[in-house]
């Protein structure tokens, strides 16, 4: 807009200057037109504020660290009017710190502005519009809009093996023989559907038919991946490698687990990768808290594997 205004004075001060060399009618009347752009540009831009606008801000919602990627500023109105550029102020939340951008949207009725998203370090970026408003068609005047929208885009390290990774199970029917009875159990003859897993087998052979356990009370929890909290984002970039890895290596062998995250101790449960993306988004983003824990803090685990910094 600054640019238009001077562009604007410097058209008036030519035609002022070509009125006093030539003194005829013309010249009066460009100097006329030139001087009535002003008051036209205005009232244009008060009937812009009356046009129902409509911004959307979209991103992917996962990246991962140097991956390219881009936020989608997408503009409509309900109608076609002649106006300058639609100014936004965007707002760039990430790592404790906002940075503010100014940014020139289309002037047709539908517009598209692309802006590439630093993926340098892994963060939880947060895009917001702080304010909007329409010019006119010189752009000279600006007009407040009341736009709202919200983006949000989560940047993760790439997955990388952690100390001790030897401590991880690597047969699911080991780790399930722990999971699925509790110390104390009861004893019942086998029913149409039971797991052959849950069969004891040793009192199946000596009374020649199948006994089933059936556990008197709900048992604890077994896989927990204890996250530390960091401290700052080279921390950040170290555990959650390290916890995308062991991820990873339990997902593939068909093993649940629970994690719990340094930073506010919510324990969920994950069952598949888009569970880990979920907690992540609600540990990380401080603004909102959609996300409900599944397992209460006081539950108890029989096999915790920590996740940190230490080598």
């Amino acid at each position: 807009m600054k640019m238009r205004r001077i562009l604007y004075a410097s058209v008036l001060l030519v035609f002022v200057i070509l009125y006093f060399m030539y003194p005829y009618w013309f010249s009066w009347y460009l100097l006329c037109l030139v001087i009535l752009l002003v008051p036209l540009d205005f009232v244009m831009c008060l009937f812009g504020r009356l046009i129902t606008w409509h911004v959307l801000l979209r991103t992917p919602k996962l990246l991962t660290q140097g991956m390219e990627g881009k936020l989608i500023i997408s503009t409509t109105r309900d109608k076609f009017f002649p106006s300058g550029p639609l100014i936004l102020r965007l707002k760039i939340s990430a790592d404790e710190s906002t940075t503010i951008k100014k940014i020139k949207c289309e002037t047709s009725a539908t517009g598209q502005y692309e802006m590439p998203i630093d993926t340098s370090q892994s963060s939880f970026v947060i895009y917001e519009i702080e304010s909007a408003g329409a010019t006119g068609p010189l752009g000279l005047f600006l007009g407040k809009l009341n736009l709202k929208s919200r983006a949000r885009v989560l940047i993760l390290p790439n997955p990388e093996r952690p100390p001790h990774a030897e401590k991880l199970p690597r047969d699911i029917a080991k780790s399930q023989e722990q999971d699925d009875f509790s110390d104390v159990y009861d004893l019942r003859d086998y029913r149409q559907g039971d797991l052959l897993k849950n069969v004891h087998w040793k009192l199946s052979a000596k009374f020649d038919s199948l006994v089933v356990r059936e556990p008197l009370e709900t048992p604890p929890q077994n896989r927990l991946i204890d996250v530390k909290a960091w401290t700052n984002p080279k921390e950040r970039d170290i555990i959650l490698s390290r916890l995308l890895w062991v991820s990873n290596y339990l997902l593939e062998r068909d093993m649940q687990f629970y994690v719990k995250m340094g930073v506010d101790e919510t324990i969920s449960k994950i069952t598949q990768k888009e569970d880990l993306i979920d907690h992540l988004y609600i540990t990380l983003d401080s603004t909102e808290s959609t996300l409900q824990p599944s397992v209460s803090r006081s539950a108890r685990f029989t096999w915790v594997f920590k996740i940190d910094t230490d080598n």
